[in-house]
């Protein structure tokens, strides 16, 4: 072939070539499709990981340097594993040209797993002789809960009492509470519902710290016809919204941060999920329904009244006036036979996907109540632990843990609060 020609033909080659590794490369920089909570916590650490570090990271290698947690994990190398494999996986085929490493550090604190990650570029021969360190080049950080596939290798804690703080109350009376992340900077807060006010604030050193408070004589007027021991609820929900209710108080709200009301519904309580109950004349029908009064209004009559409600992540359950057992508001709940008193908390204190349930003792004479939990299995509950609690007006099991134990449970007892972790 003519050198002409020759040098022609190893261009237009060339010019090929290179267009094929500038397609092939497009094609690998393209950013993910988008995180969804369905793929599991692991894989929300992986996919929200390579969305924060974008484009630049793709390809790269992954390590992890270093995992912390406040309780023993047996299954640690396994827990790196899955780590670093979900991050690779995220970030695309490894490009070892490249030179480029992301580095995992893992935490896990309570319920929840925290994965900080820098990506850094090997140094060159000169750049190691000088012994110079590398620099990140890009910063992520996720933060996701212990979901099943977790729990496997983060096994829970027990559901024992480590602690218990007492501390005085604002006031007496508290009749209904709340514990999850509704402060402004998504810190878990604690809401008291008095007949008087709605207390919002946390626990510091041995005191009540209050952040906002609101009148209930500003909120809502009177009702119709308060009932005579009167019933509460209160929800943080996952929007970071405050929904409460009073059976002394005409409307059911729902509250912003600074307690400011953004919705009302007349003459119904709150339920868990975006629900409410009407009230009746003793207490509340158990079939829930939309927020609007007049549509439950419709719903018919029950030979059932509940005189106390408990929820969290969408379940409930009530006790009924009648017989002082428990009832179901939602399918797949195993609930204790026997009777229990008038004050309920429904969650997951150890974070293990099974619900736990407070419960007050069913007595007239308060010096003999007594604080329980149980776990709501499958098939059957199983008890964890009892303790004399004189006088229990309101009870919470908080949605977060903050520690190596299990989630806080708070009970309004006489004029203290007991925060039993």
């Amino acid at each position: 072939m003519p050198p002409l020609r020759s040098s022609l033909a190893r261009a237009l080659l060339l010019a090929a070539s290179c267009s094929l590794v500038e397609t092939a490369a497009a094609q690998e920089a393209r950013p993910p499709t988008g995180c969804r909570p369905t793929q599991g916590s692991l894989g929300l650490v992986g996919c929200r990981l390579a969305e924060q570090l974008g484009n630049a990271a793709r390809g790269a290698s992954v390590t992890v340097l270093e995992v912390k947690s406040d309780r023993a994990l047996p299954s640690q190398d396994a827990l790196r594993e899955r780590l670093r494999s979900v991050t690779a996986d995220a970030l695309g085929p490894s490009a070892q040209i490249r030179k480029l490493r992301v580095e995992l550090t893992v935490e896990k604190v309570g319920g929840v797993l925290r994965v900080s990650a820098e990506l850094r570029r090997a140094l060159g021969l000169w750049q190691r002789l000088r012994r110079d360190k590398p620099k990140s080049e890009g910063h992520a950080f996720v933060e996701v809960p212990l979901d099943a596939e977790l729990r496997a290798l983060i096994p829970p804690p027990p559901l024992v009492v480590g602690e218990t703080l007492k501390v005085k109350s604002p006031e007496r009376g508290v009749v209904a509470l709340a514990c999850g992340p509704f402060g402004p900077d998504g810190g878990q807060e604690l809401v008291l519902v008095s007949r008087s006010f709605i207390r919002v604030g946390r626990v510091q050193g041995r005191a009540f710290v209050e952040r906002a408070r609101a009148a209930w004589s500003t909120l809502s007027p009177i009702a119709p016809s308060p009932l005579r021991e009167p019933l509460g609820s209160a929800e943080i929900t996952a929007a970071g919204k405050l929904r409460v209710g009073l059976s002394d108080r005409r409307d059911a709200l729902t509250l912003d941060l600074d307690l400011h009301v953004s919705e009302r519904h007349e003459g119904v309580l709150p339920l868990p999920g975006s629900t409410c109950a009407i009230r009746n004349g003793l207490g509340l029908a158990p079939e829930p329904g939309p927020c609007a009064s007049r549509a439950l209004a419709t719903t018919g009559a029950s030979t059932t009244t509940l005189d106390a409600v408990a929820g969290a992540n969408g379940a409930w359950l009530g006790r009924a006036l009648e017989t002082g057992t428990l009832v179901a508001g939602t399918r797949g709940l195993t609930l204790p036979k026997e009777r229990v008193g008038a004050q309920l908390a429904l969650g997951d204190a150890d974070s293990d996907g099974t619900f736990e349930l407070l419960f007050s003792t069913d007595t007239l004479q308060s010096e003999k109540d007594r604080l329980t939990l149980v776990t709501l299995g499958q098939s059957k509950t199983a008890f964890r632990f009892d303790l004399s609690a004189p006088g229990i007006s309101a009870l919470t099991i908080c949605q977060r843990r903050e520690g190596p134990g299990m989630a806080a449970l708070v009970a309004a007892v006489n004029d203290e609060l007991w925060l039993l972790r």
